[in-house]
């Protein structure tokens, strides 16, 4: 009777296992989305010139169409090759965040995008 209990537990400590490999790169990818959303609206309603003292110059501005200006900073970086695991080759991959503040003619923040992986 032991060791059915043990094998029980045993396979119960697999499916768990099997499960945070799994799904932890989901929450990891929610976790940074959550970060880099929060990070994006604690500068809304501030002016612009904040954000450039703090992050350096924007890679390019446009119009928002409504008099104000779209400031977006560009961020590129390559992951290195690896064999995971299971022996399978992994590239290297070219990965980039876009991130975008609605600038009115005041120079305040009204609203902000972000897209890719950003951190």
């Amino acid at each position: 009777m032991k060791s059915l209990k043990f094998r029980v537990n045993s396979n119960y400590r697999l499916v768990i296992v099997f499960f945070f490999t799994l799904f932890m790169p989901l929450f990891y990818g929610c976790a940074v989305g959550k970060r880099t959303t929060e990070v994006m609206n604690a500068w809304k309603g501030r002016n612009i010139s904040e954000v450039i003292q703090s992050w350096g110059p924007e890679t390019r501005t446009s119009s928002d169409g409504k008099g104000g200006i779209i400031y977006t900073w560009i961020t590129t970086w390559s992951t290195i090759a690896y064999v995971d695991t299971g022996g399978t080759y992994q590239p290297p991959r070219n990965l980039s965040c876009r991130q975008s503040f609605y600038v009115n003619r005041n120079g305040i923040i009204y609203s902000w995008q972000w897209e890719g992986n950003c951190r």
